[in-house]
């Protein structure tokens, strides 16, 4: 019997939800939050946190809800709240 396992909720990826600690626009390099989590972000999801990505170059895979798909810079990603994502750069 397949186990489902919960998606977890982040504010921002590995902090806990918090609606009180919203900026408007939050800017952060990949490398600033990837880098510490081996360049993968499992599957996640944020309650009021909608994602923009410009990745310059190299590449990587996204996984959104059931798909993953390959990406390679120049590209742009954009995530809305509460879609399961997840990142291997």
């Amino acid at each position: 019997m397949t186990q489902i396992q919960a998606i977890p909720q982040f504010h921002l990826f590995g902090e806990a939800p918090d609606d009180t600690a919203f900026d408007f626009i939050h800017v952060e390099t990949l490398a600033s939050r990837s880098a510490r989590h081996g360049w993968t972000i499992v599957l996640h999801n944020h309650r009021h946190l909608n994602h923009v990505f410009i990745i310059r170059s190299g590449g990587g895979t996204v996984r959104i809800e059931e798909e993953e798909i390959a990406f390679d810079g120049p590209a742009v990603l954009s995530i809305p709240a509460t879609v399961a994502h997840g990142f291997a750069f």
